[in-house]
């Protein structure tokens, strides 16, 4: 689905990102994770296509993203930014409708609306649907943003969804619905690609795990190859042991004291 090959990124004399290569493949969910200012962002923006890579190539479904039209690639596409804001007053269900956009005409069918309304109870916002959308909380409105990335590729059987920072605002129970559903949606055929902050989750629900540092690929692997303690320490500089958990296929990390 993604096929990242020697990826380069420069912002004038900066160097962001250095020969960074990597596979996402449907029914996939890769964590991307690295101390701030790794790379993760800007990695992400190249997944969309918001930025151009300065060297290598990024792959979609086969094909090189710059081959794409934006309104091509967002039929299958669908991207959670971190960041989220709105000028105008928006019900709850008009905002998740926007996910639809790329696919109908001048009015929503009846499929869209069913579509938003399943995309709504998956975040367990349904019984918000006519609320206003600035009078939610910040947690409801991240579960908002993610059901209206997922109303946008909800009936495409091999879609992908970028996600950046999903779980940023949310309580722990909501931090691990929102991974659950990324979990699940990985395991109905779609190809997940997200930022964590927290090694923990990224272990428990990724497939694959890329470590960035400064730019450079540290680590890529199954969580049970690249989470151990050489590794955490040369991304994060933070010393950490590993405890074993056997509900899990890789240890939990917990910082040395």
């Amino acid at each position: 689905m993604i096929r990242v090959d020697g990826v380069g990124y420069r912002v004038g004399k900066k160097e962001l990102l250095h020969q960074v290569s990597f596979e996402a493949l449907s029914g996939q969910l890769v964590s991307i994770i690295g101390a701030n200012g790794a790379g993760k962002s800007s990695l992400l923006k190249l997944l969309c296509g918001d930025q151009k890579a300065s060297s290598g190539e990024i792959w979609i479904k086969e094909r090189r993203i710059d081959d794409y039209h934006l309104g091509e690639m967002a039929r299958f596409r669908a991207v959670l930014s971190q960041h989220n804001t709105l000028s105008l007053s928006f019900t709850v269900k008009e905002l998740v409708l926007m996910g639809r956009y790329p696919h109908f005409g001048s009015q929503p069918t009846p499929s869209d609306i069913e579509i938003v309304d399943s995309a709504l109870g998956e975040v367990g916002m349904l019984l918000c649907r006519n609320r206003a959308y600035h009078t939610l909380s910040g947690g409801e409105q991240q579960r908002v943003q993610v059901a209206r990335v997922l109303a946008q590729v909800y009936d495409q059987p091999e879609g992908i969804l970028l996600l950046d920072e999903p779980t940023n605002g949310l309580d722990m129970l909501y931090q691990q619905q929102v991974l659950q559903l990324a979990r699940n949606l990985a395991d109905r055929g779609y190809c997940v690609v997200s930022i964590l902050h927290d090694i923990n989750y990224a272990a428990r629900f990724s497939d694959k795990i890329l470590m960035l540092k400064d730019g450079h690929e540290m680590a890529f692997g199954r969580p049970a190859e690249v989470v151990n303690c050489d590794t955490i320490h040369q991304v994060f500089g933070i010393k950490v042991r590993l405890v074993p958990y056997e509900h899990c296929g890789c240890p939990l990390v917990v910082p040395e004291i």
